[in-house]
């Protein structure tokens, strides 16, 4: 008898996650390892820091090693680069300043990184380090494909060249002027029975609309679009489509939320 032969899968599209976990599993690199599983595509994952949390919020936060990160890092790029870079929450300034290092290393020098720039959670705790702000708005930003804030992040990161523009989301954007990065901003804060978003890239103005969900269960929804966006990216998708197909994603998986938890539980991934 002849040995069977077992054919190999083709190679799937990868995607790295530099983001905290969240041993919930609703939001952090959990959420997006579960986003890039449902979207088709390989994920990789380097920790930044450890946190205790729960669907009523986040209790503790820990942050890791620098060193010892830039080594997983140099462990997965010998073996299997990624196509795309999801970056969440950083934490303390020498991991922001190591990423950075990394970012504009050899290795990663021209691929496209999509920053959900996490300054702290919707319970109030800090994920980003206050003196880490200034290095992370100049040195991060620009090395991005696209940065998603929601509000309130969008004012702590533009806030002060933005005095003087108009109120609407759109004239605020639209105030920067060209970046060297695509912003998406998410209007989930904003008050009204619509939530949509706006993509501001290379002056060009994209708006993506969407009704306000009742829904009590929204946790991590700002992870699960950065890393769909990812890995939407990752296959192929222009930034427009990857940033609309990820919106209906998160819109579905916010409408079919399970009921876990006491609080604000998680997205339905399974969507």
């Amino acid at each position: 008898m002849t040995a069977r032969k077992h054919s190999r899968a083709a190679r799937p599209p990868v995607v790295l996650s530099i983001s905290g976990s969240d041993p919930s599993g609703g939001a952090g690199q959990e959420a997006d390892l579960k986003a890039y599983l449902r979207h088709g595509v390989y994920g990789l994952n380097l920790t930044t820091l450890l946190t205790v949390q729960n669907s009523l919020g986040v209790q503790a936060v820990r942050p890791l090693d620098p060193a010892f990160l830039a080594r997983q890092w140099k462990a997965l790029f010998a073996d299997i680069p990624p196509d795309v870079i999801k970056i969440g929450a950083l934490g303390a300034l020498p991991m922001v300043e190591r990423v950075i290092k990394l970012l504009n290393g050899p290795e990663a020098r021209d691929i496209p990184v999509v920053l959900d720039p996490v300054l702290g959670s919707t319970s109030g705790s800090p994920l980003l380090a206050a003196r880490a702000l200034a290095l992370f708005k100049r040195r991060l930003l620009p090395r991005c494909r696209v940065v998603t804030p929601n509000l309130p992040e969008f004012e702590t990161l533009f806030g002060e060249s933005l005095k003087s523009a108009g109120a609407s989301p759109e004239e605020r954007l639209r105030a920067l002027g060209t970046l060297p990065y695509a912003i998406l901003l998410k209007g989930g804060h904003a008050a009204g029975p619509d939530s949509p978003d706006w993509l501001w890239d290379g002056g060009r103005l994209t708006v993506f609309p969407g009704k306000r969900l009742p829904a009590r269960n929204a946790h991590g929804t700002g992870c699960t679009l950065a890393s769909s966006i990812a890995a939407n990216l990752a296959r192929g998708k222009s930034l427009r489509a990857a940033c609309r197909e990820a919106k209906a994603f998160v819109t579905r998986g916010l409408a079919t939320a399970p009921d876990l938890g006491r609080g604000s539980g998680p997205l339905n991934f399974l969507v």
